[in-house]
C-alpha cells in the first residue's frame, strides 16, 4: 500500500508528529540517543515511515510487543545500535476474569480511559475468553496495575507480563465478488450490498474511512492491500483483484474483520 496515494493534506496533529520524529532522527544520528515515539495508529505509521523514506533515515523499527502488533511505537536508534524489540518501553499486562464473564475490547479500553490514560499510552488490547492482554507504556502500566480490580462490574486479576498465547488482534473472512469499477464507491456497494447511488451518500456523509482516514472521493481507485471501513458495516481488506473480464469486471477477493 502506497500511503502517498492517500495523504493530500497534512492536519495540524499529523505536522506535529512528523516535526517530533524528525527531532528523533536528529537525536539518534547527531547525540547518538536512542528515542521512542508513543503507540501510533496505521495511518501515524505510514507518516512516519515516509518521513523516514525522504530524511534517509534507516536505523529505526515500528513494534507494539508483538511481531503482528496494530498500534506501534516508532524507535530511532544510533547507526551503530541494532534496532530490537526488547530495547523498546513496552510493559503487557495480562488481565483475568471468569470464563463465564463476557468482556469486549470497548469495555476494556473504556476502564483504561477512565483512569484518563491517553490512548497513545496504550497499545493493542487482545481479548480472548477469560483473559486480556494489553500493552502500555510504562507509566500507564503502573498506573492500570495498580489501579484496576475491576471492569465494569466484572472482577479481574492483573498480572506483569504475558501469561499464556495471546489471544489473536482479529479475525478475518474471506469473500467474493464482481465489480465493474475499482472505484470506491463500487467496492463500498459490494461490501455493504447497496445500490452504487447509496454507497455515493455513505461516502459524501463521511462514513468511509480509507487507510485510516475520511475519504470523500467516490471515485478514488483503490489496490490490492488497501484496508477500509464503513461506520455500521465493518472493516475491510482489498486481497486480490483477478484480470478484467472482456466486458471490463473485476472479480475480487476481500477478507472482513470480524
Amino acid at each position: 500500500m502506497d500511503f502517498r496515494r492517500f495523504v493530500q493534506e497534512l492536519s495540524q496533529e499529523d505536522r506535529i508528529l512528523l516535526s517530533r520524529t524528525e527531532d528523533a532522527f536528529a537525536a539518534a544520528n547527531e547525540k547518538c540517543i536512542i528515542k521512542f515515539s508513543a503507540f501510533l495508529d496505521g495511518r501515524q505509521q505510514m507518516l512516519v515511515q515516509q518521513a523516514a523514506l525522504k530524511a534517509g533515515f534507516e536505523s529505526f523499527l515500528l513494534f507494539g510487543g508483538l511481531p503482528e502488533s496494530e498500534r506501534k511505537i516508532l524507535g530511532c536508534f544510533p547507526y551503530y545500535e541494532d534496532p530490537e524489540p526488547n530495547k523498546f518501553p513496552i510493559v503487557p499486562l495480562t488481565f483475568t476474569y471468569r470464563m463465564v464473564d463476557s468482556l469486549t475490547h470497548r469495555d476494556f479500553l473504556g476502564c483504561f480511559m477512565a483512569l484518563n490514560l491517553k490512548r497513545e499510552t496504550i497499545g493493542d488490547i487482545l481479548v480472548g475468553e477469560g483473559r486480556c492482554i494489553a500493552f502500555f507504556l510504562p507509566q500507564a502500566a503502573e498506573i492500570a496495575e495498580a489501579e484496576i480490580s475491576k471492569i465494569g462490574r466484572v472482577g479481574v486479576g492483573v498480572q506483569k507480563g504475558i501469561v499464556g498465547e495471546p489471544p489473536a488482534l482479529y479475525h478475518t473472512q474471506n469473500k467474493e465478488g464482481i465489480v465493474s469499477s475499482l472505484r470506491l464507491d463500487c467496492l463500498v456497494a459490494l461490501v455493504c450490498r447497496v445500490s452504487r447511488e447509496k454507497a455515493q451518500q455513505f461516502i459524501r456523509s463521511g462514513l468511509v474511512m480509507l487507510c485510516w482516514q475520511v475519504c470523500t472521493d467516490a471515485a478514488f481507485t483503490l489496490e490490492k492491500g488497501d484496508i477500509f471501513s464503513i461506520r455500521g458495516f465493518g472493516k475491510f481488506r482489498l486481497e486480490q483483484i483477478g484480470v478484467p473480464t472482456k466486458k471490463g469486471r473485476f472479480h475480487l477477493i476481500y477478507s472482513q474483520y470480524v
